[in-house]
């Protein structure tokens, strides 16, 4: 519940526009009650058919009458204590009969004031015939009806651009907190899982705060405008009609409870879905290449199946709140009807003994008493849709904050070290790591690689090669030892530095879905098109490219699915050409291009590296032809040795 408060407060920061859309509200309900009110002088007028100065004159009259009466009964009274000797009992009856009549007088004395203060402002601007007075005040029913839709208008896109602004900034925190992620973290959650949050979750989000912000503050707003001119007629009966009020409280209670737990429930299948999605669009191609269509689709409808099954639980707990909110405004109306119809027609004002009125009240006052309780009920059932989007909500922000709270394992240090340009050289020391706990991957690991060496790393998979690298990038830290670079530790260097110095391309080729110059240029900034050329040159890409129709402003497809594989990777050695890095990572860069392709590229490595330290990662043996030396990776284990005269044969 915290974490959705927080998310209200967030929404603070457009103060002006909350108050002013809370101005709206009041003006909203406002209307609302007025509206219902409005109808009190035209049932005046139709049922007797009088102007409102007529019955302004002659509710005074009454007024005076009744006063007249209440004096003589009072006289009366007192000269029945003052003609004999009553016992104790008779003189309570009499003083208790006062205090009635003594009561009724001053509600009329208080009703005549009110009147004749009235009274010329009514001779003076109102209609003086009874169909022009039902004019005047249907016109002024439209007017209001029509001012009111404008403030609710006004209302709730001022509410929506808030809640947007809010939701997009919770996207943007989370979206931010996902790109600083350890890939350890990462990949617990997953990328299905983290835009799960983005999308769906700060949805629930958005929804609920808007559920707050204008149900949950307007709809209120009408209900207490609504009760307080209820008041005016009655506050007893008022009081009387909503005594089953703390039932309802309590079983509401129990209900958005419920919703909540099954909201939860909802939140889980909703990223499994996600995940179901992502995993099979993202490998179509194996889907494909294996016939699984019909098994991801299975899966697929499973995953829906249980996402709707969930979603009905949502539903029918929202829909119970309905009938409860609605049974609570029927029993509002039906106590008010039957107090009110013996009222009215008895022209009393007790029931059973208790005082429910100051003074009579006539048929128009009870009907418009009547359709004040109606106008809080129909809020009051639109509040209760609100309580699953606002139960939706608070699981939401309770799920976005549990990932916002949860910290990277890898984070800039507080005094970052300054490290020379170039390097001199990168030192792993006495370093074990593993994924899982005590499941090293690799064990002590000593390396000295000096500034401009050319190291190749072989080994068999699984046995801790790209390991080595994502520790020189710092995309995990070591659970001992230490990476060091000009003997600085790793974790010592701002994460911009270290990862500003390096250049990585992976076998996995990862491209964006922008132009073919984009990802060349992406992370190196302002350059010019000879130089994005030139990078290209030397990936022997730019004849490929001069070959596509929009050449290098060619789109490339999500992750490059326009281009082959080794188009792909030919990119990727461009843009890491291009960044012209001190270290460069190359994690099975060629193993899609084709070997003559190849040997041009490693002549390109060899004429163009001289002046940064070049990592290989490799199974083919062509590549240790250029360089000075091997680290050898198997099961966890570290030799660094020269090139041998058969590796050196074998690359020739």
């Amino acid at each position: 519940m915290q974490n959705f408060i927080n998310g209200l407060k967030d929404a603070f920061q457009y103060k002006w526009l909350l108050a002013l859309s809370l101005l709206c509200s009041v003006c909203v309900a406002s209307l609302w009650s007025a509206n219902i009110g409005a109808f009190f002088p035209i049932l005046e007028v139709t049922l007797k058919g009088e102007s409102l100065q007529d019955w302004s004159a002659n509710r005074i009259k009454e007024s005076e009458q009744k006063i007249a009466e209440y004096d003589q009964q009072l006289a009366a009274l007192d000269a029945q204590l003052q003609a004999g000797q009553p016992d104790k009992t008779a003189i309570e009856q009499n003083e208790l009969q006062q205090s009635r009549i003594s009561s009724l007088q001053a509600a009329e004395v208080k009703a005549i004031n009110y009147q004749k203060r009235l009274q010329p402002w009514v001779e003076a601007y109102l209609p003086n015939s009874a169909f022009a007075t039902i004019g005047l005040f249907v016109a002024l029913l439209m007017v209001c009806t029509v001012l009111r839709h404008l403030f609710l208008l006004s209302n709730t896109m001022l509410i929506t651009y808030v809640s947007n602004q809010v939701t997009r900034n919770l996207r943007s925190k989370v979206f931010d907190h996902a790109l600083e992620l350890d890939r350890g973290t990462f990949a617990t959650h997953g990328s299905a899982g983290i835009m799960a949050h983005i999308t769906h979750m700060a949805e629930m989000m958005g929804q609920g705060i808007i559920g707050f912000y204008s149900g949950v503050i307007r709809e209120p707003l009408k209900i207490i405008s609504c009760l307080t001119a209820a008041c005016f007629i009655s506050w007893r009966l008022l009081l009387t009609c909503i005594i089953v009020t703390p039932v309802v409280v309590m079983l509401i209670a129990m209900i958005i409870r419920s919703v909540r737990k099954v909201a939860k429930q909802l939140v889980t299948e909703s990223t499994g879905m996600h995940h179901v999605i992502l995993e099979s669009l993202n490998c179509i191609q194996t889907v494909q290449s294996y016939c699984m269509e019909d098994a991801e689709r299975k899966r697929f409808r499973q995953s829906t199946k249980n996402m709707m099954q969930v979603s009905m639980r949502v539903t029918f707990f929202n829909e119970l709140a309905k009938p409860v909110i609605e049974f609570f405004g029927l029993s509002m109306v039906m106590i008010a009807m039957l107090a009110g119809s013996y009222l009215v027609l008895e022209q009393q004002t007790h029931v059973w003994g208790i005082q429910l009125l100051d003074r009579p009240i006539g048929i128009s006052g009870m009907l418009v008493f009547f359709g004040l309780l109606i106008g809080a009920s129909d809020p009051i059932r639109k509040i209760s849709g609100m309580f699953g989007v606002v139960g939706n909500g608070i699981v939401a922000a309770d799920a976005m904050q549990a990932l916002l709270d949860q910290p990277s394992k890898v984070r800039d240090p507080e005094h970052p070290q300054a490290l020379s340009h170039p390097h001199r050289e990168i030192v792993f020391e006495d370093v074990h790591f593993a994924y899982n706990e005590n499941e090293y991957v690799i064990r002590d690991v000593n390396l000295q690689i000096p500034y401009r060496e050319k190291i190749g790393i072989v080994g068999p998979n699984g046995g801790g090669k790209s390991t080595l690298t994502s520790l020189l990038c710092r995309f995990y830290d070591p659970q001992q030892g230490a990476v060091k670079i000009d003997g600085i530790d790793v974790r010592n260097l701002s994460l911009h530095d270290l990862r500003g110095r390096i250049g990585l391309v992976t076998q996995q080729t990862e491209l964006f879905n922008e132009s073919i110059r984009y990802n060349i240029t992406y992370g190196t900034g302002n350059v010019t098109e000879e130089q994005i050329e030139e990078a290209a040159r030397k990936a022997y890409a730019h004849e490929f490219i001069s070959s596509l129709p929009e050449g290098y402003d060619t789109p490339v497809g999500q992750n490059g699915q326009k281009l082959s594989g080794g188009q792909r990777q030919r990119i990727a050695l461009a843009r890491a050409f291009l960044k012209n890095p001190e270290i460069m990572i190359l994690d099975e860069a060629t193993s899609q291009i084709d070997v003559a392709s190849e040997d041009l590229i490693l002549d390109a490595i060899r004429e163009h590296a001289n002046n940064c330290t070049v990592l290989f990662i490799t199974h083919r043996t062509s590549v240790l032809g250029i360089v000075d030396s091997v680290i050898e990776v198997q099961k966890g284990a570290v030799t660094h040795r020269p090139v041998t005269a058969q590796e050196s044969s074998r690359a020739a």
